[in-house]
Order: C-alpha cells, then structure tokens, then sequence
C-alpha cells in the first residue's frame, strides 16, 4: 500500500512537471506545443508502475487543466473548464490505455528488452504516431468547447496535437521506462549507453527550442512594433486633422468682421461633414464685465432668445446667472446645437474650462483635455480639443472640439489582422492611469505577452497597449520554428532508437555469450563426467577383462602341470568358459564401436518371432532354474517378418541377462505381442520385467547412456561392462525403435522396446551342419606363431592339409612351388601386410586364381572394405571357432 501511494505522488509530481516543461516549449502564438513530453511521461509510468501511476496522472490532468492552462484562457463560458477537464482526463487515460494494450499484444510485456531490430522500431511507432492519433482526437470535444465552432482552426490544430504527443512518446517514453526500469531488468552499461546518445538529441533538441523561441520572441516583437507604429501613427494622424479643422475654423473667425450664427453653422457643418471625429464645434470668446452685456444684447439680436452667460453649479446640478467677475469665457457657438442649455455657459465655471484656459493661456498653443469627459446628450466618453485665438499676443478666445473616443480610437479597417488584437488606450498624464479604449474580440485567448508604446500629444500623454491573440500569431507566424522543433524530435527520436537496437544488440550479445558459456560449461561437465564415467568403465573393463583372463592363465597353468586327463579335462572347460566370456565382453567393445562410427550393417532376412522365444529360452531356462527364478516367454502371435534376428536376439539376449544378474529371488518374464498391424507391416514389444533390486529414479535416465552403470562403485555386487544396455538402445534405433523402462527401487523393473518390422511369407532354410567332403590344400598367413598354431590345429581337426607363413614374403614363396587351394591372410604384419601381399597375388597371372579369405583382428566395416577391394572373397574376424572356419571352406570350395 505504501509504495501504491509512493507511485501515485511520484506520477502526480512527473507529469505536472512534464506539463510545466511542455507549456515552456509551446511558442508564444501556438495553443499547442511542438512536443508535448507530458504525453510520453504518463505512458510510460503507466506503463510501469500500472492502476496507481494511473490515478496519479488522471490528478495530474486535472490540476494542469485548471491551474497551469487556465490562466491564460478567458471568456470561454461556464461548462467550458469542466468539459474540458472531463475530456482531458478521459483522452489521457484512454490514450494510455489503448497504447499499453497495443503494446503488449503485439510487442510483449518488455519490448525494450527485445533482441530483434523491428522491435524497438515498432515500439516508437506505437508509442508515437498511434497514441499521438488517439490523443489528437480526443482533444476535438475540447476544442470545440473552448473555441465553439468546427472548422479549418480545429482540423489544423488537432493535426498539431497528433504530432506533439506523437513526437512527446517518441522522445520521452522509451526514456522515462529505461529510467524507471530496474537493474535487474537493464544494468549500468546499457542505461549509460542509452543516456549518452539520448541526451545528445534532448540536448540538441533544447538548443532548436531555444533558438526557435527567441527566433519567434523577434518575429512577435516585430510584428507588434508594425502594428503599435501603425496604430500610433493614425491617432496622430487624426489628431493632426481634428486641430487643423479647429484651425481652420478659428481661421473664419478672424475674418469674419460680425457675428453672424447662421453663417457660423453652415460653415460649421461643412466642416463636420468633411470628418467623423468631432460631433460638437464651439467657440469661446473672453469677454470682459463690460463686455458681458454687449455680448448678450447682440445675441439676443441675432435670435438667441434668453441668452445671458451663467455658471455651473456643481451642487444643484445647474445653471445659474454668472457672478461678477472680471472676466468670462462664454459658450457663445456650439454646433449641432443638441444642449441649448450649454449656450451662455461660462466655461471658466467648470474645473476643466477653467484649467483648460489658464493652460491655453499660458501655452497659447492647443490643447486636449482629460478622458471620460462627457458633454453631449448620450454622455458619450469624449475628450475636448481646444484651439487657442490670439490677437496681438493675447487670448481673445479659443475653438473647441468635442471628440468621440471610440471614434477617434476605431481600428483602420485596412489592417487584417488588427481585429485579431487586443488593444488598449490609457491616459497616464497624471498619476492616475485613466483607461479610453479598449478593443474585445469575439474569440480573445491572449498570450501574456503585449507591447506598450507612449505618445505626447498636445499636452497629454497616452499609452497604447497591444495585446497579440493566439490566432493572431498562428495566421501570421511562420513554421520555421515548428520544423526546427519537428526535425530536432525526430532526430532525437532516431538517435534513441540507434541506441535501443544497440542496447538489443548488446542484451543479445550478452544473451549468446550467457548461453554458449551455459552450453560450453554443461559440455565441460558432460565431459568431466565422461571422463569420469569412462575412467570408471575403463576400471570395470579392466576387473572384466582381467577375470577371464585370470580364469585362462590359471588353468592353463595348473592343467599344464596335471598329469590326470580328467581333470585336465576339466580345466578346459572352465578354460573355454573364460575364453567365451572374454570373446563376449570384446565382441561387445566392438560392437559399440560399430555403432558410435555409425559402421554397423544390419543383416535384414526373413524369420519366425517362434525363433527369437526359442532361442532365448534355450539359453536362459537352464540358468534361471539354477537360481531359482521362475521364467516364462509368452509370445502372442507368431509372424514371420524381415528383420536382423541376431540383433534382436542380442537386445533380448541383454536385458535378460540384466534381469537374470540382477534378481535374486523371484521370476523373469518376457512377453512379445503385436501392437498393431497392417497388411505389410506389424509394430511389435517386447516386455522383459523382473523382480530384482530397481533402479534408484535419478539413475534411470542414464542408464541407456554408455559407460554408465546404475551401481558404478569399486565394490559392485553384480559386475557388468555397462555397455549392454547402451548398445541395446542405439541397436533398436538403428531398427528405428524405442527402448524405455519402468523401475522401482527394491520392486524389479521392467525394460520395454518396440520395433516396427515388415512381413515376410517365407523362411530361408537353415542348412545343417555337415563335415567336409574333400581335403583342400590350405596356406595360413599370420605373424603370430600363437594364432598359427591354434589355427592350423582347427583346420587339421577339419581333415585339411595345411601350411603356414609368418609374413607375405614368406606367402608369395610358398605360392611359388605348391599349388595352393585357399589362403587366410592376416591384415596386420612387418615388413609388407596382408592386403599389399593379396594385391601381389591377385596381379599375378599365374596365381590370381588362388582364393584368398581375410583372417584377422580388424573387425571393422572399413577393414572388411579394404579386404574385399584388395582381392579378398571374405573376411572372418579374431578370435574364429572351428565351425566358422568350416562354413567358409564350404562356401568358397565346395559350394563354389
């Protein structure tokens, strides 16, 4: 909860700070700002910190709203600031809203930490010219409340507003979410990465802004300077004609020789006709006391009935007769004569006449009286132009003029844009500022920004204020400054992407280095225990081949020194015992050797599955009833199918020694049954389980691995070379299967492997074995006395007259003076080999009839190649047994 509120002040403080910025960056003529960062602060902390960040701008709007934007708003109307204020909070917050959800639907929940180049590309699209668009619609309710009308002002605008949040969340997003994002998320170096370049742009940003600013500050200062002269100059301008007309009019009274007022007001008219300016003209003579009565008997001639001079009383608010005083200054002439009351008035009775006369008196110059004086029948406010008359240097009397303010200040209708100004004419030649004129526009959102200017016009001073509307400035102001501004974000923009793909090339970079050193230290520790486990192996094949080898040493040994034939007898069978156990532990090695060279050939023939049970019980029944096991082999349905029968026998043969090895009490039990079967091919498994000792859970998975035992500790129980089982794995591969195995410690296993194999409608026959019908001349090559002995022994016990040769030198001689039937050529020996002596023999005309078969300790595919593309009919491997060697004279003599 308390870091909720935490988020929620620090997302209040974020955005109203982000608005303060965005206010400063808007142009003085522009109600909308270049780039609004506002806009990309709220996105991002919503982004990041969710609901309460959400709360905390919808506050933030609204604070902005009334306090930062209002102020400079006027005469909008009462629903205007909650309209607006609603629509803010809703086009913020739905902005948001729809930009994270886009966001996350088509980026993910982390698009910065994307290691692909579209990304963060996608991602400035979305956070700019998408959310800009969502933003930019919502602010038209809003304008339409503040400006009340729909129209060229409102299309460009909102489009000014699309590109200020578009390039706000361009600039500002990804830079508030790498600020905000934590270590975990982006480490030092990659923030320092993405700062370094991002604040080369903001910097270069600010400094257009700045420039762009003063640059607009100028163009204003210009602007308002061309308007105030041409203001100022009218009104001088018109005060100019106003005094000349005053002149003018004084000028017929001094050639005019008698009062006449009928020919006063015509000329009169035409003179007011000639300008709007003045409404009333008049004329003041100073008259002395006895001078007054004169005066009054003279008008009174001319028709003004009841004309005397009078005063102003200010207490009653009327006229009175004029008291005696030495001198008086008459309203003699007042044209239109719209207040008869006025004539007579004498002007030196009121505050202003009598100021207005002493400082005419003094000046002898013209003169304009103070603002708001209000003389005719609408108390128009007005001010009076007096015009001095003077008759050897002494004032006789003075013109006046009664000038209409609005009137005189009316704007020129010339100037497009003056109606687009706020202007004000203050009086400010005394202490008390006195306003005159004072323009209001229908649509008036002033920018606090005015130019003031002072003229001094016949004894007064006024002031002239212009204040410039948004409007004003948006129809005259160029858009220098907002490309300057445009281009300087877009830069930005650019350059905070570079660094985005930057620092997702260098999270992919780490990611790749992370993994390979992930992956390079599982393979070192897969080798260390390869290592070990092939040490461990190594130490078990040495026990393994050691006990056998012991057991032959032994008796050969003891039966050497035995002088019983039965016992003797005996020692070799236990002799041929060991030696079989030996052959099968080596036959094992190189059948694993085989299969990791990928070299072993599978014998694919027709036969019985009756076969696989038969066999399989006739070597395990004998040994399971010895140790007390029950056995049984049930085979559901006999097929006959193509398949290697020796390599599934050798898979059977396995996990059923295992079972065997492994069970001390109890039984062992094979099932074969069909799973399935089409009209060519079946899919059969084989079940082997027993009830041994189990297997520990984290050992079954490497039990099908080679040089792994599930008890691999120097005091083993049960002894094993721990190759059976991986070699019976990657045989049923080989015939594309599956092995598997279910265990359970101290309640058996059950080992399973399944084989898809085709059927077959036929048995090749097997052919039984039967002895030798001749006796062929035989030649035995071999470097090995041992193996020459032993050897030739069989063939001998085969009826088969034999002769012997310790090298190919020795071969080749032979050859030379016997007729030879049939030579076993070893691979390996000194001086020149088996494979270089059989090519010898067989690029002899004379000898290359002889059939030579390879008998030898390379057991490889690639050594079985090399035998037969030298020349060779075969290839019998070491160690081979009497019948082998008897079913390979058949095959190459008798059956030939």
């Amino acid at each position: 909860m308390l870091n909720n509120i935490k988020i929620y002040f620090l997302s209040v403080f974020v955005f109203l700070l982000m608005t303060m910025i965005s206010t400063s960056l808007s142009f003085e003529y522009e109600l909308t700002p270049a780039i609004w960062p506002a806009s990309g602060a709220a996105l991002a902390l919503v982004f990041q910190f969710g609901w309460p960040a959400m709360l905390g701008v919808a506050t933030a709007a609204v604070i902005s709203v009334w306090f930062l934007f209002w102020s400079q708003i006027v005469g909008v109307g009462f629903l205007v600031p909650i309209g607006i204020t609603l629509f803010t909070i809703i086009n913020s917050l739905s902005k948001v809203l729809i930009t994270i959800w886009l966001i996350n639907k088509f980026l993910g929940k982390n698009p910065l930490l994307a290691r692909d180049r579209l990304t963060p590309v996608l991602f400035l699209i979305i956070v700019g010219p998408v959310s800009g668009a969502i933003g930019a619609i919502g602010t038209i309710p809003s304008f339409y409340l503040g400006f009340q009308g729909i129209g060229w002002d409102m299309v460009s605008t909102t489009l000014k507003w699309w590109l200020s949040f578009s390039l706000g969340g361009m600039v500002f997003t990804p830079w508030f979410l790498i600020v905000f994002a934590p270590n975990s998320v982006l480490n030092r170096l990659q923030k320092s990465l993405y700062f370094f370049l991002s604040s080369l742009g903001i910097g270069l940003l600010a400094i257009l802004v700045i420039l762009s600013k003063n640059q607009h500050q100028t163009e204003i200062s210009e602007k308002l300077s061309e308007v105030s002269f041409e203001l100022t100059q009218s009104i001088l301008i018109r005060i100019e004609n106003t005094i000349n007309l005053l002149n003018a009019f004084n000028s017929y009274l001094n050639v005019s020789n008698e009062l006449d007022l009928q020919a006063y007001q015509r000329y009169s008219k035409l003179l007011l006709e000639s300008q709007n300016y003045i409404t009333v003209l008049g004329w003041q003579p100073v008259v002395s006391h006895d001078q007054m009565q004169e005066l009054e008997n003279r008008l009174q001639e001319q028709g003004v009935d009841d004309f005397f001079i009078k005063d102003y009383n200010p207490d009653t608010l009327s006229f009175v007769p004029a008291r005696k005083a030495d001198l008086y200054v008459p309203i003699v002439f007042n044209y239109p004569l719209d207040n008869p009351q006025v004539i007579g008035l004498n002007y030196l009775s009121t505050s202003v006449g009598s100021s207005e006369y002493e400082k005419i008196k003094s000046i002898k110059a013209p003169s304009i009286t103070e603002p708001s004086v209000r003389l005719n029948e609408h108390r128009t406010p007005a001010v009076g132009m007096f015009v001095p008359q003077i008759e050897n240097g002494e004032l006789v009397g003075f013109v006046s003029g009664l000038v209409i303010i609005d009137e005189l200040f009316a704007l020129p209708e010339t100037s497009e844009q003056i109606d687009l100004l706020k202007v004000i004419w203050r009086d400010v030649t005394e202490e008390e500022t006195k306003s005159m004129y004072e323009t209001s526009p229908d649509r008036l959102y002033t920018l606090d920004y005015s130019k003031t200017e002072r003229i001094q016009i016949h004894g007064r001073v006024w002031e002239l204020v212009i204040q410039p509307t948004y409007f004003l400035m948006q129809k005259s102001a160029g858009s220098i400054g907002w490309l300057l501004v445009v281009s300087g974000a877009i830069i930005t923009s650019l350059l905070q992407l570079f660094a985005l793909i930057l620092m997702g090339i260098n999270r992919e970079i780490r990611t790749e280095v992370a993994s390979k050193t992930e992956r390079l230290q599982v393979a070192l520790d897969e080798a260390e225990n390869a290592t070990k486990a092939k040490s461990q192996f190594l130490a078990n094949m040495s026990h393994e081949i050691r006990t056998p080898l012991n057991a032959i040493l032994g008796f050969t040994e003891i039966a050497r020194e035995e002088k019983n034939p039965s016992a003797v007898h005996a020692f070799l069978d236990n002799i041929a015992t060991a030696s079989r156990s030996l052959s099968h532990l080596v036959n094992e090695i190189l059948d694993f050797s085989k299969i990791e060279a990928g070299k072993l050939d599978l014998d694919i023939k027709p036969f019985r599955l009756s076969e696989l049970k038969a066999d399989t019980c006739a070597i395990f029944q004998n040994q399971m009833t010895m140790k007390g096991l029950g056995f049984q082999f049930i085979l559901d349905e006999d097929f006959v199918v193509l398949g290697d029968q020796m390599r599934i026998q050798q898979v059977l043969i396995n996990f059923c020694s295992n079972a065997l090895k492994f069970t001390k009490e109890g039984e062992v039990n094979v099932s074969l049954r069909n799973l399935y079967e089409t009209d060519t091919h079946i899919r059969i498994q084989c079940e082997i389980s027993d009830t041994g000792i189990g297997i520990p859970a984290d050992r079954q998975k490497e039990l099908f691995t080679e040089f792994t035992q599930a008890d691999s500790s120097t005091s083993r129980k049960y002894g094993g070379s721990g190759l059976g089982l991986a070699i019976s794995a990657k045989l049923v591969s080989l015939m594309n299967g599956n092995v598997w195995l279910t265990s359970e410690e101290g309640e058996g296993s059950q080992f399973f492997f399944e084989l898809p194999l085709k059927k077959s409608k036929r048995v090749e026959e097997t052919q039984t074995e039967s002895p030798l019908k001749e006796t062929y001349k035989i030649l035995l090559v071999d470097d090995n006395d041992v193996n020459l002995v032993v050897t030739s022994a069989m063939l001998k016990k085969l009826n088969q007259d034999v002769m012997t040769a310790e090298s190919g030198f020795v071969a080749l001689d032979i050859i030379q003076n016997a007729d030879i039937d049939l030579i076993f050529m070893d691979m390996q020996m000194p001086e020149m080999d088996g494979v270089e002596t059989t090519r010898l023999i067989k690029a002899s005309p004379q000898h290359s009839s002889i059939k030579v078969v390879g008998l030898t300790a390379n057991a490889t595919a690639e050594d079985r190649i090399k035998c037969l593309n030298a020349g060779m009919l075969d290839h019998l491997s070491k160690p081979v047994s009497k019948s082998q060697l008897a079913k390979c004279l058949k095959r190459w003599l008798e059956n030939s």
